[in-house]
């Protein structure tokens, strides 16, 4: 294999032709061409007694003619090369080419670039909050990797959320993960072992099993806890305290377990402004680049309805292996609403205030909890009748305090 050289990149850049020389002199031909600078490479000599060389185009109709006549040879192009040869050969596809270009570009600079961000763990609020958190710092769909710092986002997340101890930050490619970790110990959650606290109740609650791997249980089972009571003490007294010996300082562990009761009411009105579904529907499509939503200027959602609720559905490009490109479509479905005073007779009354009152008990109760109970009821607040309805759920109400 030739040695690739400044020299010889230049060569196979530059306009240049193959030639074949056949004649009385041919070697003569080549010498008299080199004392002239005529610059000649793959040199090859035939058994038919011709010489195939490469010469730039240059040299090719202004150095050689006389050195041909001289030593009677014919000097015939076999080939044509080099960039502006190429150029011209397919000048009418130069657009084509020049697009080919900036796409193969613009693929290799997006994979620079963050696709997406991932929050996970934590409680609903802290996953909304990490996002906002991240979104503030810059970190967004479209930075570049390069640019991120994983030791800031974990410390300014940890520092911004409280009750969150523990953020870890991953770039995989051209993704962010962001796990949080809250700090309870009942899921098993890793935290420094060395640092003095007590699991003290998250909420309200009426207590109904007490594991404690480490620490002084202070609060007994079946007992009602106040939100911010201590269960489990990080503090330690010594066996024989009568004899003076001092107590120490642990890190807290366990499982608490509690019944929360949770409840919510909604006053029962003879009449309510409400949104009604017209039954008219519309899809309008937008572009998705990077998480970004680009508008079609033929799909305007303000010249669809003017008041609507609505589902989107992302559609990302997708391989085989099941990794996505940060590229696709985003298709929203409208439902025109429009927006009515609405007056209810007794029944409609209350079903309308049960179903609100629902919807935010529904919103007050965790993800994880367990619901073993529940109840409403009729009740006068405030001197107006309203619907009232509860919920009790067993969840874990352990958290961490540190011990100042």
């Amino acid at each position: 294999m030739d040695k690739v050289t400044f020299k010889s990149i230049g060569r196979k850049l530059s306009n240049h032709v193959r030639v074949e020389i056949n004649g009385k002199f041919p070697e003569k031909f080549i010498n008299i061409c080199i004392k002239r600078g005529v610059d000649l490479w793959n040199v090859e000599m035939h058994s038919n007694g011709t010489y195939h060389v490469n010469m730039k185009i240059k040299d090719f109709k202004h150095k050689i003619r006389s050195a041909a006549l001289k030593t009677k040879c014919r000097v015939h192009v076999l080939e044509r090369s080099g960039a502006g040869v190429i150029i011209y050969r397919y000048r009418r596809r130069l657009p084509l080419l020049c697009g080919s270009v900036l796409i193969a570009a613009a693929v290799w600079f997006s994979f620079t670039l963050l696709w997406s961000v991932e929050v996970s763990g934590g409680r609903g609020e802290d996953i909304v909050a990490a996002n906002k958190i991240l979104e503030n710092m810059g970190i967004i769909p479209g930075v570049s990797v390069k640019s991120i710092d994983i030791k800031e986002i974990s410390e300014t997340v940890e520092s911004g959320i409280e009750g969150v101890d523990w953020v870890g930050v991953k770039i995989d490619g051209s993704k962010l993960t962001v796990t949080l970790s809250n700090g309870t110990y009942f899921d098993g959650t890793e935290v420094d072992p060395h640092m003095p606290c007590d699991i003290v109740a998250e909420k309200d609650a009426y207590i109904t099993k007490i594991i404690a791997k480490q620490g002084t249980v202070v609060v007994p089972e079946n007992s009602v806890v106040l939100k911010g009571s201590t269960i489990i003490s990080g503090v330690v007294l010594p066996i024989n305290e009568m004899f003076g010996t001092e107590e120490r300082y642990v890190h807290a562990m366990g499982e608490v377990t509690g019944v929360v009761r949770y409840s919510s009411y909604r006053f029962i009105e003879e009449s309510a402004e409400v949104f009604e579904l017209t039954g008219n529907t519309a899809e309008v499509k937008n572009l998705l680049i990077f998480g970004f939503k680009i508008p079609l200027p033929w799909c305007k959602i303000k010249d669809v309805y003017e008041n609507y609720d609505s589902i989107t559905v992302s559609s990302y490009v997708t391989f085989s292996d099941g990794s996505k490109l940060p590229f696709g479509i985003a298709t929203e479905t409208l439902m025109e609403t429009s927006f009515t005073e609405k007056i209810f007779t007794e029944e409609e009354a209350i079903s309308y205030a049960e179903l609100q009152a629902m919807a935010e008990l529904d919103g007050k109760i965790p993800d994880d909890a367990e619901v073993v109970d529940t109840g409403h009821e009729i009740r006068e607040i405030d001197g107006r009748k309203a619907f009232y309805i509860w919920a009790e759920c067993v969840e874990e109400i352990g958290v961490m305090q540190r011990i100042e």
